[in-house]
């Protein structure tokens, strides 16, 4: 109990610790200097860049459909396992232009649970152990084609998934082989088979035409508008930067715990939250230049954001993390959380200072 105690004080401490580093107050509005064509360039820079990423996770998304249609062609391990690795690229390839969707709409929030709801109910799909006529698979009321799939995502429950990239992980990684091989018998397993076979390529027509939508939406969502300056847009990009780490806070909560991940079925979670952490750093250091801008709002707030940014995807990149990693993890997660929080009020701040 005592060693448990400690843990817990050490971590509190640390967690004190990491959010005081190089952080007294937040910055006055008054001395914040903000340089407009700078801004408008970032503004740029996020949509192009932001456009470049979904446009790539469409073409990825084509290869996974090429790939299902390739193994319902010719279900065997070697076809399997290219599928698998296509998954995953795809899967991290959405991933990584999700930033650049600061747009709050209702089609924006649609597309992300079309796209990468999870967890979901694999009883809800296909059968189980202790239920082997359960699911949709089994459930022959209900028709395998796209307009029934999209009601019954998520009916009653967001865990009811049937569509995006965590379905056909379930079906890809958590299903055998043999219940994608097309049988001679005409039997109800026979059945089941032939309605998972189709399942497992509807559902990828479907995610490849979602992100097909999500790429254009990208486009239009940069598109000037009437009284919006450069400093709000950047704003709301903010606001929606800091609600998506708050997801990957979640992720990295959970990262360790068997079955639990964003990507449990692939044992691919640890590698989902660093693409989306990578791509919080390209989208505010690297490959979009916000450095200049977060230091004009804040520097001590920057320097911190970007140190342990850079430490939380060094601790990802690791093959194997111990102990207190795992446990360090969420508070640094909680840590870049507060910093996006500080640049948000800060900046809000400087916006009604500005029209008053």
């Amino acid at each position: 109990m005592a060693r448990y105690l400690t843990q817990g004080l050490g971590l509190a401490l640390a967690l004190s610790l990491l959010l005081s580093c190089g952080h007294e107050e937040l910055t006055s509005s008054d001395s914040i200097q903000l340089d407009s064509d700078q801004t408008k360039l970032a503004i740029e820079q996020i949509a192009a860049f932001a456009q470049r990423q979904n446009s790539n996770a469409l073409i990825v998304s084509e290869q996974l459909l090429t790939s299902v249609r390739a193994f319902l062609a010719s279900p065997n391990e070697e076809s399997l396992d290219s599928l698998k690795a296509i998954w995953q690229t795809a899967h991290e390839s959405h991933l990584a232009g999700q930033l650049g969707l600061f747009n709050d709409s209702e089609t924006n929030a649609r597309l992300v649970f079309s796209l990468d709801a999870w967890p979901l109910h694999p009883g809800f799909l296909d059968s189980l152990p202790a239920y082997p006529e359960g699911g949709i698979i089994n459930d022959i009321t209900i028709n395998v084609d796209s307009e029934t799939l999209r009601r019954q995502h998520g009916i009653t429950d967001p865990a009811e998934v049937c569509l995006g990239f965590h379905a056909l992980e379930y079906l890809i990684f958590d299903r055998p082989l043999t219940d994608f091989v097309t049988p001679d018998t005409r039997d109800l397993v026979a059945q089941s088979i032939n309605r998972r076979r189709l399942l497992l390529e509807t559902v990828t027509v479907e995610l490849t035409q979602d992100l097909a939508q999500m790429a254009e939406f990208v486009s239009v969502q940069f598109q000037p508008r009437e009284g919006q300056s450069a400093e709000q847009q950047l704003f709301l990009f903010l606001s929606s930067t800091r609600g998506y780490m708050q997801k990957a806070f979640r992720e990295s909560s959970i990262l360790f715990d068997e079955g639990m991940g964003h990507s449990a079925f692939s044992n691919t979670s640890t590698e989902s939250l660093r693409t989306e952490l990578l791509a919080l750093q390209q989208f505010t250091l690297s490959e979009v230049t916000l450095r200049p801008i977060l230091r004009a709002l804040d520097p001590a707030t920057t320097d911190n954001f970007e140190a342990t940014l850079a430490d939380v995807l060094v601790m990802l990149g690791r093959s194997e993390a111990n102990e207190p990693e795992k446990a360090k993890l969420p508070l640094m997660l909680s840590v870049l959380l507060h910093r996006l929080e500080e640049f948000e009020i800060t900046l809000k701040q400087y916006l009604q200072d500005q029209s008053s």
